[in-house]
């Protein structure tokens, strides 16, 4: 006689896990962690304005319209890159606990970048179809990316809380993936208007000095994410709880604030500087911003393979608790701030194009400095060459960016025009650049160690080069 099942005790074998669920502490980390996110939230505002507080076009009737809408795509981008660089301290030790590699570390934080193609891309096809909803979509994808970002973040945050349960009750790795590629979509929409709108609604003479500002908030997130994290480290030692809460509600509240945030008012649309005197032929327009393109992808790998690895070299290498190697790599990579206000005070001295060598120049030192540092095992030589080399690439990329905006070939042009132009600057730098990098340094490290990683910073960096001075530089105003 067979017993009927013992329905009572299969399913509290089935549900066991959601006690131990709640032993990993995620009760008492949310309401903290909300309080923490909304205070995270108005700071990044006030932040944001303050640094807008100069800021106008030069045109003052347009300047009234033009600061609001700076700000609102400044905090979009701080957010998106914000929720790409806040995992990477704890990467290594979360795919520890779900049984994976740092390979697979890498991965999860590079798929990131691979998300931020694919919404670029649904966007920019929607837009070539309906380019008249450049002058009214720009409220609506803001708050579109900005709920991308929200749910990949809960499903993060979830996953981490998952990962402290022992025996885990499924593998959890598809869902981290999935989050973070969610997430990512979210930040291509945002990127994908950003600097489309910047393109369409600033003249050409404006357009670098707010590309800098885009730019100076993606430096801020990539080293405020694991500086956070560290704080968050030296409060709680289950911190990646904290700090993933805390994500969601800083999202939650600039959700709030971008859907009562609105600018105002008639913005005229502008040609893409096509109509500005002096341009160059169509034919060497469209090599530069080829070029352009080939140098943000070799920094976006730069940018991300060095902050990936450099999280796992202090960690493993130099063998440094994780609350002071997210502490290190924060200040290192803010030392963008002292550069770019060196390059505010001493900009009259050089042209356009001799900034672009000199940052280059530096972003060399700095990997030379990675290559002294692991062959003397200093930790503070090879922190000196990240603080080096990050800023003064990033640099060189936001000029790099300015000139291929004022490059810009008419509406309608397949390459490239504002909206063409921005999906290969995405597809360059996150489809390209920010999906290899993480994942191939930590393959680097992991099979070839420093020597091998170092190699192919130098590699990146050559290629950075090249591409400006043999596409880019030629026949450039700015060098003669």
């Amino acid at each position: 006689v067979v017993s009927p099942p013992d329905t009572k005790h299969w399913f509290q074998h089935q549900t066991a896990w959601v006690t131990h669920f709640e032993c990993a502490g995620a009760r008492h980390y949310i309401l903290p962690s909300f309080i923490v996110g909304v205070l995270a939230a108005a700071a990044m505002i006030a932040f944001v304005t303050f640094l807008h507080r100069g800021s106008a076009s030069h045109d003052p009737a347009d300047g009234l319209l033009l600061k609001p809408l700076g700000i609102a795509i400044s905090i979009t981008q701080l957010c998106g890159m914000t929720c790409f660089s806040l995992p990477i301290l704890g990467s290594l030790d979360l795919a520890t606990r779900i049984g994976k590699d740092a390979a697979f570390s890498g991965q999860a934080i590079g798929i990131y970048m691979t998300g931020s193609v694919l919404g670029g891309s649904c966007l920019w096809l929607l837009l070539q179809y309906h380019p008249s909803l450049w002058s009214s979509c720009c409220k609506t994808v803001h708050l579109a990316s900005l709920a991308l970002n929200t749910v990949g973040l809960l499903l993060y945050s979830l996953v981490i809380t998952v990962s402290y349960v022992q025996p885990m009750p499924f593998d959890p790795a598809p869902l981290l993936l999935f989050s973070r590629l969610l997430g990512g979509c979210g930040h291509g929409l945002a990127g994908q208007v950003n600097f489309g709108v910047v393109a369409r609604f600033w003249s050409p003479r404006d357009r670098p000095a707010q590309i800098a500002l885009l730019i100076l908030m993606s430096q801020l997130a990539i080293g405020g994410g694991p500086m956070c994290a560290a704080l968050a480290r030296s409060y709680s030692d289950r911190s990646e709880l904290l700090l993933a809460w805390s994500g969601v509600a800083a999202l939650l509240a600039i959700t709030i604030w971008r859907l009562f945030f609105s600018v105002t008012g008639p913005i005229e649309k502008l040609e893409d500087g096509s109509g500005e005197r002096h341009m160059p032929e169509k034919s060497w327009r469209r090599r530069r911003i080829f070029g352009c393109l080939a140098m943000t992808a070799c920094r976006a790998y730069v940018v991300s393979a060095l902050e990936v690895a450099s999280a796992m070299v202090l960690e493993t290498s130099f063998h440094w608790d994780l609350q002071w190697v997210g502490l290190a790599i924060g200040v290192t990579f803010l030392a963008c701030l002292p550069v770019k206000a060196a390059h505010g005070l001493l900009a009259p001295l050089f042209s356009m194009c001799g900034w672009i060598r000199i940052m280059a120049a530096f972003t060399l030192i700095g990997t030379s400095m990675l290559a002294v540092g692991s062959n003397t095992s200093s930790p503070w030589i090879f922190l000196l060459g990240d603080a080096t080399t990050f800023p003064t690439i990033f640099l060189a990329d936001a000029f790099t960016i300015g000139i291929m905006q004022q490059n810009l070939l008419p509406n309608g042009s397949w390459f490239a025009d504002a909206n063409n132009a921005t999906l290969y600057s995405m597809m360059a730098a996150n489809g390209a650049g920010r999906l290899l990098g993480p994942w191939l340094a930590r393959v680097a490290l992991q099979t070839g160690g420093l020597r091998r990683y170092v190699s192919s910073q130098f590699v990146a960096c050559f290629m950075f080069i090249g591409a400006f001075e043999i596409l880019v530089a030629p026949g450039l105003e700015e060098c003669d």
